[in-house]
């Protein structure tokens, strides 16, 4: 679904239409964790093509600028609409989970806290 930063396909509307006329529901992923897809990676490439000094995948835990590429991509889709069905990604029945990030993990901290305070960074967007 994302090309670019924030630049998005209409893939995803066409899978949503397709779920929603066969009545199943959708839990839908915003990242991977692992770099299918792009990835955490991708958003820390996005940051240090912009010049920011990151290290690695775990600065998508703790790197402000990255957490607010992160932010941006969340709000983007909440409140897209689908051009198959009119509705905002956020109102639509068939999506009936959001995942913050899948299989999430800090490799760097290994406590848990770096992605315990991210998640809560993330909820209180």
């Amino acid at each position: 679904m994302i090309c670019l930063l924030l630049l998005y396909d209409q893939g995803l509307h066409f899978v949503i239409w397709e779920a929603q006329k066969r009545s199943v529901r959708l839990i839908l992923s915003f990242v991977n964790n692992f770099q299918d897809f792009g990835g955490r990676a991708r958003y820390v490439q996005w940051a240090r093509d912009a010049g920011v000094a990151v290290n690695g995948e775990d600065d998508f835990c703790t790197n402000l600028v990255v957490k607010g590429y992160y932010k941006n991509h969340i709000l983007r889709v909440l409140t897209r609409i689908n051009s198959m069905t009119n509705v905002a990604y956020k109102d639509d029945p068939t999506i009936m989970a959001w995942e913050l990030i899948n299989e999430t993990r800090c490799p760097a901290d290994y406590s848990g806290k770096t992605v315990q305070v991210s998640v809560i960074y993330t909820l209180f967007l």
